[in-house]
């Protein structure tokens, strides 16, 4: 396993950004959506996600936080189809307090297939807020 691997980035446009932080260590790359998300950002997250699979192969765990997520496009869902077939990809997990998020979520879950859609983000994962934080404790 890469217990080396630290991601830290953000992708950001206008409108808004993806704050992701990434932990061979922990095996999950966490990312927090913050303000509208098309799919421009989304193929970049992709192309992140997909090299931090690579550099796991032990697996690794995708967790989506929407708390912060403002709007979304429709047209993401081309893209986040994408999302089971990342390499060694073990679970993907979307945090989504806002039902809005929970119900397209419901809606698109045969095509997106995810492990979990959980209300509240686990303690463990960091706060939300310090992108520095997130997911290293």
């Amino acid at each position: 396993m890469g217990a080396d691997i630290l991601l830290q980035t953000t992708l950001s446009n206008r409108f808004g950004s993806l704050e992701i932080s990434g932990d061979g260590e922990q095996n999950r790359l966490i990312v927090t959506a913050r303000g509208y998300i098309g799919p421009a950002l989304i193929r970049r997250e992709l192309a992140v996600a997909r090299e931090f699979g690579l550099a796991c192969p032990d697996g690794w765990d995708y967790i989506v936080d929407t708390s912060a997520l403002r709007m979304a496009n429709p047209l993401n869902l081309l893209y986040l189809r994408r999302i089971p077939a990342l390499p060694n990809l073990r679970g993907y997990i979307v945090v989504a307090p806002k039902r809005w998020v929970r119900l397209l979520m419901a809606l698109a879950s045969p095509l997106l297939r995810p492990t979990a859609i959980l209300t509240a983000r686990e303690p463990a994962w960091g706060r939300p807020d310090r992108a520095a934080d997130a997911g290293l404790d």
